[in-house]
């Protein structure tokens, strides 16, 4: 016999069958994974499994979304005009979500820009600002595995939403949590075509000259939205000697044909490494499906490829650009706090200034925002996420694919590569070492394993740290001298520890994940010295690990 909950979940109209299905499908245990709880809406949307009940995304939980930020927006805006720019990627249910989100705002009386086709999240923000809209959604669960989607939001610059504000737009989600009827038509709904993208593939001219190109290029979409764009950026820009993983190129929302759709694990270039070799290819680059991200790896001397980790493209952003722009005593550069020190150095010495921000792309959308487009050089993750043209207000997967190739053609022809720019780097500016090492947290339904964790983590960190930075607290504590200084920041669970010898170890929840995420870095001039404070910090965190079990 199902409870009165479950019985309105097969009686509402909004859930398709196939996820009726499943409830009647679903043992005991599986019921109450679904309806237990609810599906968090956090700093960057929602996102969770798809699937029926509370906990899940499906037609219910994303209708409630569309609908508790409709109103969001009419608070905000009162009698102005509301538009509201929607985009989707490759996923189940993707186009559905986006209509339904469509067709709800539009029920409202707000006017909805929804995009014919798949287009990838930078295109999204980017439309945002093009068209002046007071809002964006985007239907995407970025390079998470397959069975998950979600629901992301933007204001009307382009940028994610910042935590205060995602708490109103909470409020009026609560509002309608109960809810499983809503109001649906499609009156001021209208469709964009390719003309958006096709001004976005025109909007690099400062970055990227028209002469053709000799750089031997692989590329791979991973299934998702980068394909398309790609394409048409590889081809307004000339380059033309590109080869394309063609397994990967529909957009499957199975991701049969790729181990990892992620840009940060070296699985998801496998397909790519092997056409490289077959092709002779220079550099390999791939996006994860929203296409926000991009990781890449180029050909070595001595015909092997090498991966670029995130922290080493921004410093080979942060030089490329600090070389290129005239007025670079004007220019800021973002990052966050637990990216490499390396690419703002880079900046520094160039006469640029640097701004540190927490975790999350949106912060650095934001400080844009604050600050000026005019005077904004990049700004970069370690997550392999990347902002140099502001004309988003969103890590741009694509522009940093068209940059970094154009960086590598400008290189060849000088008879250099990635590596031996980044050796020069590290010669001018020293050596910069970093690692992640992520903790699963599976199961730990009540945080009792995080708390834990976090806590030993801490304590065990502190020892011999000169430099205490805790952004739960906002107080800097210098240890040397005892003395204390405001973090100008949002409050956030973060704490990272500073040594002598210029090393540092930050920790943190992950935001999307169930995930203790520890950032590690080292530096000097020696690369065996460097490995070696390396090894020492990623030891001293397996050691804390295994004390806790």
């Amino acid at each position: 016999m199902y409870s009165k909950e479950i019985i309105n979940w097969l009686s509402c109209d909004l859930l398709d069958d196939s996820m009726k299905r499943e409830i009647h499908k679903a043992n005991d245990k599986e019921l109450s994974e679904m309806f237990e709880g609810t599906i968090g809406f956090g700093t960057g949307g929602m996102r969770g499994i798809i699937g029926p009940g509370e906990s899940r995304i499906n037609q219910v939980t994303i209708s409630r979304s569309a609908y508790g930020f409709g109103c969001y927006l009419k608070e905000k805006f009162l009698s102005e005009e509301i538009t509201v720019v929607i985009g989707y990627d490759n996923r189940h249910y993707s186009a559905e979500f986006a209509k339904v989100s469509a067709e709800i705002l539009s029920a409202q009386g707000i006017k909805v820009a929804l995009f014919k086709r798949l287009t990838a999240t930078p295109i999204v923000s980017y439309a945002i600002r093009e068209l002046k809209a007071q809002g964006g959604i985007m239907i995407t669960a970025s390079h998470n595995p397959p069975q998950y989607n979600g629901f992301k939001i933007y204001d009307e610059t382009g940028c994610q939403f910042l935590p205060n504000e995602v708490e109103q737009v909470i409020t009026e989600i609560n509002a309608v949590q109960k809810a499983f009827l809503f109001t649906c038509d499609s009156k001021l709904v209208t469709y964009l075509d390719d003309t958006i993208e096709e001004q976005y593939c025109h909007a690099f001219d400062k970055y990227v000259n028209k002469e053709p190109k000799e750089i031997r290029i692989g590329y791979s979409g991973q299934h998702g939205t980068g394909s398309i764009p790609v394409k048409k950026l590889f081809e307004h820009y000339d380059f033309s000697q590109v080869s394309y993983v063609k397994s990967q190129e529909s957009s499957d929302p199975d991701f049969s044909n790729t181990k990892s759709p992620n840009p940060e694990n070296p699985v998801a270039f496998e397909a790519l490494i092997k056409l490289g070799i077959e092709k002779d290819l220079e550099i390999l680059l791939t996006t994860d499906p929203d296409a926000d991200r991009m990781g890449a790896y180029y050909l070595s001397h001595t015909g092997e490829y090498v991966r670029l980790n995130g922290n080493q493209i921004g410093a080979i952003f942060s030089r490329y650009l600090s070389e290129k722009e005239s007025k670079i005593a004007q220019k800021y550069l973002v990052k966050t706090i637990v990216t490499s020190d390396l690419g703002a150095k880079i900046a520094e010495a160039s006469g640029a200034r640097t701004v540190d921000v927490l975790t999350g792309f949106k912060y650095i959308g934001d400080v844009i925002n604050q600050e000026g487009s005019e005077t904004f050089l990049l700004g970069y993750e370690e997550s392999f996420g990347y902002l140099f043209n502001p004309i988003t207000r969103d890590k741009d997967g694509l522009q940093a694919v068209i940059l970094l190739c154009e960086i590598a053609n400008q290189l060849k022809q000088k008879g250099m590569t990635l590596g031996d720019y980044l050796s020069d780097i590290y010669q001018k500016f020293g050596l910069y070492l970093e690692e992640l090492i992520s903790i699963e947290l599976e199961g730990d339904t009540h945080g009792e394993k995080l708390e834990k964790l976090f806590s030993t983590f801490e304590q065990s960190f502190s020892e011999k740290a000169t430099v205490i930075e805790n952004y739960e607290t906002s107080q800097i504590h210098n240890v040397v001298n005892d003395s204390f200084e405001e973090i100008k920041l949002p409050k956030e669970r973060v704490i990272k520890f500073r040594y002598k010898n210029g090393s540092w170890i930050c920790i943190r929840p992950s935001g999307t994940e169930p995930k203790m995420k520890i950032y590690l870095g080292a530096t000097g001039t020696m690369h065996a010295e460097v490995e070696k404070i390396l090894q020492q910090l990623k030891q001293k965190v397996l050691t804390v690990q295994k004390k806790v079990g």
